[in-house]
């Protein structure tokens, strides 16, 4: 028989009298010692029990919902590794255009200046050039000064000495760097 003492609260087998034997070994309960032997009943679990039950299955339950919050952050983990290694791939081949980009600019500043120096050696072509055109003009202006019948005519003088050839010094300058 099975009871359980309050103070202790544990449980004590006591052991079984002679009544209690004839009933574990005689499959049909009969008379014992004058008096019909009690059936046995299989009697659920008790306070203590379900107390335990209960405990058990809300551990068994916290550990479900613990291997679940496992299981999702490892989801959210490979989630973030994979976005990771996207936003690194990303980031290298924009540093990559960036790259490109900047040598483009590079190349066409490059250029840009070339060009500038160009223009600026072309106004400086010019001034001297204005400036060999007014000696010029002013050699011109003198010899028609000094008597007209010596000054050759305009169209003439100009005709003959295209075609003779006759560059001036600055002018075959010019021509003569870019070669």
């Amino acid at each position: 028989m099975i009871s359980t003492d309050d103070a202790l609260r544990d449980f004590v087998l006591r052991p079984p009298g002679p009544r209690e034997v004839a009933a574990f070994d005689d499959p049909e309960p009969t008379d014992v010692g004058g008096r019909e032997a009690p059936i046995l009943r299989v009697i659920g679990p008790g306070r203590f029990e379900r107390g335990y039950l209960t405990r058990l299955s809300g551990l068994s339950a916290e550990l479900e919902m613990a291997r679940e919050r496992e299981r999702r952050q490892l989801d959210d983990l490979r989630t973030g590794k994979a976005a990771l290694e996207v936003s690194q791939r990303v980031e290298r081949g924009c540093q990559r255009r960036i790259d490109r980009l900047e040598d483009r600019v590079e190349e066409r500043t490059q250029a840009l200046l070339e060009s500038e120096r160009q223009h600026k050696r072309l106004i400086l072509a010019l001034g001297v050039l204005q400036g060999e055109n007014a000696v010029l003009r002013s050699k011109l202006e003198r010899e028609i000064g000094r008597g007209s019948a010596r000054a050759p005519a305009l169209g003439s003088g100009a005709a003959t000495e295209k075609n003779s050839g006759a560059r001036s010094p600055l002018w075959r300058r010019i021509f003569s760097a870019g070669r």
